[in-house]
């Protein structure tokens, strides 16, 4: 069953790091390799090739190449591409292996210096008793896996004879609990496998499944699929564009600061903003830190309010826009923080606007936590009435870091129409007051700023991404 090499060769191609094995090289031009920086060796050459299915032509993802005599091991990309750089010249053979198929030893393949060879390898399908199928016996290579749900598959014996399989422990860190790892099987027996999903650092997360038997070897891979409302609970709301008065309007009273003013008319295009401020659960699945670790990097701080429903915080405007950034890789969307013009839009209701001083409501405790009523901590986010767009805690709770840099007179100088902000500063504006203000600090039109790298105990920070 070549049970050791497999194991070896999964350990590698999960984790990379046991001892020989290597990542593809990256090689230049044809003649020369690239030594990690680009510049050509005198006394070493490259060899590099291919490996695919030979029946199909299809190039071979996760093949183990061992390059001999050298301890020297890889594993082909997605374009089933391998490459050894930096070579001595003289004689090597290659050895190329793959769960499902038949191991393949080239000839000697002569290396010269400043050259670069190719080799290709062509690996046939290894016949095998052994079945991986879905509820229906069908045929899979892959499976889906969400957060919270088991999934599961079907080990199947074809074959005449009686089969033993084993799953050895060489997944990923996030599909630990198999119902089953061993067993035999009677011909045309099956046994049903399911797997838990664990929480990993990150989404998109991979893990490939070997299956080993005595009637020949299988592999199945497992994807972590993403879904951020599924996974996250992250819900957006569309803003329809239009046009408001902004900055401190007649029902914000002598509570209105200088910077609040004038009052001017801005025009904005359509956009989604959260629902809610970002959560703990929400930071924790996308970054990977818990909101203990984050208050470590501020400072011997309290906590004010754990859990998966409390908004984080304790996030310097910096590490805000990095979540963004890795939520936008994850879901192939543009996330981003909103201007301080659509957090405002936004927070007054959009088209729906009901001229309010607070989010929603000119009674603060109907809106908001804040000093008078949150026990000074923060609490689950949207417990208390949503605003016009239905969207939660735009007052109180925490404040809310916007994408602008701060000036304190910007509006008298601001474009009307879609404004970013001042083309520079030494302070990020934040929105919408936290738990510990007072009412003042609650309003739409308050306006604060703190250092892109300042973090806080009542300092958080919602999405935005545009309708286009």
């Amino acid at each position: 069953m070549k049970k050791l090499l497999y194991v070896l060769t999964g350990l590698c191609l999960l984790a990379g790091t046991f001892t020989g094995c290597e990542k593809p090289n990256e090689t230049g031009e044809e003649g020369g390799t690239t030594n990690g920086g680009g510049t050509p060796t005198e006394q070493t050459g490259t060899l590099k090739g291919t490996v695919t299915d030979k029946e199909t032509g299809l190039p071979l993802e996760l093949a183990m190449v061992e390059l001999v005599p050298s301890e020297k091991k890889t594993v082909t990309d997605q374009n089933g591409e391998f490459a050894f750089a930096d070579l001595l010249p003289g004689n090597y053979a290659l050895k190329v292996s793959k769960l499902g198929y038949k191991t393949v030893e080239s000839g000697a393949i002569a290396v010269k210096a400043m050259e670069t060879v190719r080799q290709e390898i062509a690996l046939e399908k290894e016949q095998t008793d052994l079945r991986i199928v879905n509820d229906n016996n069908e045929d899979i290579e892959e499976l889906e896996v969400r957060r919270g749900e088991k999934v599961s598959f079907k080990i199947l014996n074809a074959g005449t004879n009686i089969l033993e399989w084993e799953i050895p422990r060489v997944a990923a860190e996030w599909v630990k609990d198999f119902s089953k790892e061993s067993g035999k099987l009677s011909p045309g027996a099956s046994e049903k496998i399911e797997v838990q999903w664990e929480r990993p650092n990150t989404f998109g997360a991979e893990a490939v499944v070997y299956i080993m038997s005595n009637g020949g070897n299988k592999q199945l891979k497992l994807i972590h699929s993403f879904d951020e409302e599924r996974d996250l609970g992250l819900k957006m709301v569309a803003v329809a564009g239009g046009t408001f008065q902004m900055g401190a309007t007649s029902e914000q009273g002598d509570d209105a600061y200088d910077s609040e003013k004038p009052v001017h008319s801005v025009t904005l295009d359509g956009f989604y903003i959260g629902k809610t401020e970002v959560t703990q659960a929400q930071w924790e699945a996308v970054m990977g830190t818990t909101i203990a670790q984050q208050r470590d990097k501020a400072g011997a701080f309290k906590l004010y309010g754990v859990g998966d429903d409390y908004p984080m915080y304790y996030v310097s405007w910096e590490e805000a826009v990095q979540f963004c950034e890795k939520l936008s890789q994850l879901t192939g969307k543009t996330y981003r923080l909103p201007t301080e013009a659509e957090w405002e839009y936004a927070a007054r209701g959009g088209q729906q606007a009901d001229g309010t001083k607070y989010a929603g409501s000119n009674t603060i405790d109907d809106v908001a936590w804040y000093n008078d009523n949150s026990g000074k901590q923060t609490h689950p986010t949207g417990m208390k009435k949503p605003n016009g767009l239905g969207l939660y805690d735009m007052s109180g709770n925490v404040y809310e870091w916007c994408s602008d840099w701060y000036e304190s007179n910007y509006y008298s100088s601001s474009p009307s129409v879609n404004p970013q902000g001042s083309s520079s500063g030494s302070g990020r504006v934040s929105r919408g007051g936290g738990w510990y203000n007072n009412a003042v600090g609650c309003r739409v039109s308050r306006r604060l700023n703190y250092a892109p790298d300042f973090r806080d105990y009542d300092l958080g920070f919602r999405v935005a991404c545009s309708s286009k």
